[in-house]
């Protein structure tokens, strides 16, 4: 039964991270703003906890929006870390 629930969070994560790919890189294409809006409504409440932090820290940068990064970083470590759980 935990078996299975790791394996489900891994493959929540897993979606969620392939969704923030997905995000990150239609922010790069034009023409893709039904797509953005859409991705970014699903995706904000998950990104406004680490954009405050980033607002509050030492690496303030106005121009370019690491929050989506941070999150990669982090799924993927929840990814590896339930991964791990599941062997």
């Amino acid at each position: 039964m935990v078996q299975l629930i790791f394996h489900g969070l891994y493959l929540f994560f897993f979606v969620l991270e392939f969704i923030l790919c997905i995000s990150i890189i239609s922010s790069w294409i034009p023409g893709f703003k039904q797509w953005k809006s859409i991705l970014s409504e699903f995706l904000e409440p998950m990104l406004l906890p680490i954009q405050f932090c980033l607002r509050h820290s030492v690496f303030q940068v106005k121009t370019i929006d690491l929050s989506p990064l941070l999150a990669l970083i982090i799924l993927s470590y929840l990814q590896t870390f339930f991964y791990q759980l599941i062997k």
